[in-house]
Order: C-alpha cells, then structure tokens, then sequence
C-alpha cells in the first residue's frame, strides 16, 4: 500500500454513544483500520447566528483512499 493511499478522517459526534456504535459499525464492515474517539471538553461554533458551545467526541478514523466514498 502506497502512503498516498491513505486517508484520516476527522468527524465528530455528541455524544460517546453514538460514536462508539457508528466506530464499531465501521470496524465491523472493515471500511478502516482504526478509529480513536477522544472527547472535548469544549467545541464552539457559530449556530443560528449565535455562539454555541456543547461536549463532542472527535473520531478520527484511519482509511484508505478507494474506502472514502462508502465511509
């Protein structure tokens, strides 16, 4: 496998639940070949024209090139 080949995705989710079922989903369906779930304290972000702030869980998912499109 050529290191162009390889492709990090960085997503995020609300809570630790979903991010575990959806990593685990993934995993299963061998579409990466690691997924690391770190949580953040914080995320601020612009939301009908105000700004929010909520906990989120950052997955960063390690792929390969040719699984993108069926991630």
């Amino acid at each position: 496998m050529k290191q162009e080949d390889l492709l990090i995705i960085l997503t995020t989710f609300g809570d630790r639940k979903d991010a575990e079922r959806i990593s685990k989903e993934l995993l299963r369906k061998k579409l990466c070949a690691c997924i690391q779930l770190i949580k953040i304290s914080c995320s601020l972000y612009w939301w009908r024209n105000k700004i929010e702030s909520s906990e989120e869980w950052l997955c960063i998912i390690k792929t390969r090139l040719g699984l993108y499109k069926k991630l």
